[in-house]
């Protein structure tokens, strides 16, 4: 018997607390803390990111707000930008020993 998610199945807040807790399960590195720190402060935000860019989606669809598409789009943006800046640092700077 399949679940419908619109009748309570895991709703994304669940998923969210998922993916946060096994990006931030992984042991700690002291040769490289100030990296490991900022990579979890960066997968929080991105996280933190996409939450509010499907919570302004949904609230701009179901007609509960009256912002203007362009805004709705700002973290998903924010996101994108932020994942591009990334991957350039990890493919030009990133010392591979």
């Amino acid at each position: 018997m399949r679940r419908d998610p619109a009748r309570g199945g895991p709703g994304p807040g669940v998923m969210l607390i998922v993916k946060m807790a096994g990006r931030c399960k992984s042991g700690f590195d002291p040769r490289n803390g100030s990296q490991n720190i900022k990579k979890k402060t960066w997968y929080l935000i991105a996280m933190l990111l996409k939450l509010a860019f499907c919570l302004a989606l949904c609230a701009k669809l179901q007609q509960f707000t009256t912002m203007k598409l362009a805004y709705v789009f700002i973290p998903l943006w924010a996101l994108l930008i932020g994942g591009m800046i990334e991957l350039g640092y990890n493919i030009f700077y990133v010392r591979r020993d």
